[in-house]
């Protein structure tokens, strides 16, 4: 397993915000985060990375343990945060994020021809390099088209865990994120 969180319990001040949250992502994977704005997606980005500390809980990424790491040790070992709009992968090369850039300047410009989805293209051309992404979406549909497995969050707590079709198709799932 590339990543595993096992059982996180993250604070931001006094605000108990993730409540024994587990997940992973395997080598070559896609997986979403999905939950309403507020339900904690961020925060597990921001713990996994090492900006928030976790008060217990593991975070082991290939094999060792960096729950306690600085996040530029993090960030050594391979692990990346680009914030929504910031237009850069940081766990890519320059060269690549250039040949992304490119590439989805052609396709804007070409108005993505036959409704082509270039966020969706964008990650598959990642995920074709071997970069594992784990990704925090609000929106399910979305998501769907384009991660493996994806969890589902709300106030701080997994609520599900399985395959984009299995997610779409559970009436739980879904009254949750539509609130």
């Amino acid at each position: 397993m590339l990543l595993e969180v096992e059982a996180i319990n993250t604070f931001r001040g006094p605000a108990h915000i993730l409540r024994g949250v587990t997940l992973s992502v395997d080598d070559n994977e896609v997986v979403s985060l999905v939950g309403r704005n507020g339900a904690g997606r961020t925060t597990i980005i921001e713990s996994i990375t090492g900006l928030l500390p976790v008060r217990s809980g593991h975070i082991r990424f290939r094999g060792e343990d960096i729950t306690k790491l600085p996040p530029h040790k993090r960030a050594k070992r391979g692990i990346g945060y680009a914030p929504e709009n910031s237009g850069i992968f940081p766990e890519l090369t320059v060269a690549e994020n250039l040949m992304i850039s490119r590439w989805l300047s052609d396709k804007t410009a070409r108005g993505a021809a036959g409704g082509v989805d270039a966020e969706a293209q964008a990650v598959m051309m990642i995920k074709g390099l071997g970069i594992s992404l784990l990704l925090a979406e609000s929106n399910l549909t979305s998501a769907a088209a384009i991660a493996d497995r994806l969890y589902v969050i709300d106030r701080g707590e997994i609520i599900f865990q399985g395959t984009p079709k299995e997610a779409l198709a559970n009436e739980s799932v879904m009254r949750t994120l539509r609130g």
